[in-house]
């Protein structure tokens, strides 16, 4: 009977410590997914943002062309 306890211990015990390197490794991809995440929102940022500076001097390019044909 005893034999069996102990056996049933160390089961639970090696299945506690699998679970915690799981949940470890598991937070570390977590944690490399959302810097990930990040550094692409922030890059689609930075590109909208050259695209709105982009659009805003072809728009004045645009408006002294046609003033310049007046």
């Amino acid at each position: 009977m005893l034999e069996k306890q102990d056996t049933h211990t160390h089961i639970l015990a090696d299945l506690r410590d699998q679970t915690q390197q799981n949940f470890t490794i598991l937070d570390t991809k977590y944690g490399r997914i959302a810097d990930t995440m990040e550094r692409l929102i922030d890059e689609m940022r930075n590109e909208r943002k050259d695209s709105r500076v982009m659009m805003e001097n072809l728009i004045e390019v645009i408006i002294r062309l046609a003033e310049s044909k007046k």
